[in-house]
Parts: C-alpha cells; structure tokens; sequence
C-alpha cells in the first residue's frame, strides 16, 4: 500500500466520491420534487 499520491488508475476516489453524491442528491430532488 503506498500513499494517498498513487493516481495512476483512473480519477482519484475523491472525484468519484463527490460525483456520485452530486447524483443521488440530484435524483432525491427530483424523486422528493
């Protein structure tokens, strides 16, 4: 296990974490409407 710097696969799990919160907020709006 190395450190939090290792980018080489992909976008860094933060990214990922942050679009999928920015979706399931954007469907509970629209589901709750």
């Amino acid at each position: 296990m190395q450190t939090e710097d290792d980018n080489e696969s992909g976008p860094s799990p933060v990214s990922l974490l942050i679009a999928f919160a920015l979706i399931a907020i954007s469907i509970v709006l629209i589901c709750t409407g």
